[in-house]
């Protein structure tokens, strides 16, 4: 499982460039990506996801040694957007039912799914109640929950603490820790003091667009601090 940035570049509509160049290979396991505000997380992520184009060239997604193509890339990857974005009239388990048919997950296998992302982020008792009846922790939980349908190899979480009190994050980090061994999952986060704990395999620092810093695990205490304090 890898993804590999070759001299990716995102520039806004006004050609400002927002991120880059950038070279990266992210492969199995926790990665964090901390940085300011306007640091450029959301855009790369973005870019990964291709939300915004990035040419073949530049973006490199394989599984078991094949290069993906752009439909099967899609289809192998959950995506976690920084704002929640939920159809507000839908219940739960009509909008989890809605991702899961985008995602192209069989209608036989679709309750089953349901049902395995909700008691993996104990929200069950939300399945049949309108999403707008629900309080922001359990909405952004909400978000988190369908970006797992269909067990991708590939997810991507854009500031999925915000709204969670620290019981829940402390939940949220460690799930995706043991689902990390076996994909590549990557979180990006201002919450500076959630990218230091003993979760993360690597973390990246990103400052005005570019790859300011890259640590493993055993680094990753130290060089957040000395990061930061730089900032």
């Amino acid at each position: 499982m890898i993804i590999r940035l070759r001299g990716a570049v995102v520039r806004d509509r006004q050609g400002v460039l927002r991120l880059g160049p950038v070279d990266l290979q992210l492969g199995r396991g926790l990665t964090g990506i901390a940085g300011h505000n306007g640091a450029g997380k959301s855009t790369l992520l973005k870019a990964i996801c291709r939300i915004y184009q990035i040419p073949d060239a530049n973006l490199h997604m394989e599984l078991e040694g094949i290069r993906l193509t752009q439909l099967e890339a899609r289809m192998s990857l959950g995506y976690v957007p920084q704002d929640i974005a939920l159809y507000d009239d839908m219940t739960l388990q009509a909008y989890l039912a809605y991702i899961a048919g985008l995602k192209g997950i069989a209608r036989e296998r679709t309750d089953a799914e349901i049902e395995r992302v909700c008691a993996a982020f104990g929200i069950e008792r939300m399945l049949h109640r309108k999403l707008k009846h629900e309080s922001v922790g359990y909405r952004r939980t909400a978000m988190i929950a369908q970006a797992f349908l269909g067990d991708p190899s590939f997810v991507m979480l854009d500031e999925p603490f915000v709204g969670l009190d620290m019981e829940r994050r402390n939940e949220l980090l460690a799930f995706l820790s043991d689902y990390a061994e076996n994909a590549v999952v990557v979180v990006a986060s201002h919450f500076v003091e959630q990218m230091a704990t003993g979760f993360y395999d690597r973390m990246l620092v990103l400052k005005e667009g570019l790859l300011a810093g890259d640590y493993e695990a055993g680094d990753i205490e130290d060089g957040i601090t000395a990061q930061f304090a730089k900032q």
